[in-house]
């Protein structure tokens, strides 16, 4: 998931993985407890606290690179 700011969505997700969307849907949550839009939550937010750890980035510039659509979404 290293292009969380592509908006990369569970049917282009499902594509790549060469199975339905309900499938991997599924899969998600059998596997991992969790549905598509908390994993893709959690992938963002792991990345953003790897980003935030440089003193060099703005974290308006990290809210963009990690798929937020604005500093305020990113934040709350």
């Amino acid at each position: 998931m290293a292009e969380l700011d592509q908006g990369v969505d569970l049917p282009v997700l499902a594509a790549h993985a060469g199975m339905s969307e309900r499938t991997l849907a599924r899969h998600l949550k059998e596997e991992l407890g969790i549905g598509w839009a908390e994993f893709r939550q959690r992938a963002r937010m792991i990345k953003a606290m790897q980003l935030l750890a440089s003193p060099s980035l703005q974290v308006t510039d990290i809210g963009l690179a990690v798929g937020f659509d604005s500093t305020s979404a990113f934040i709350r």
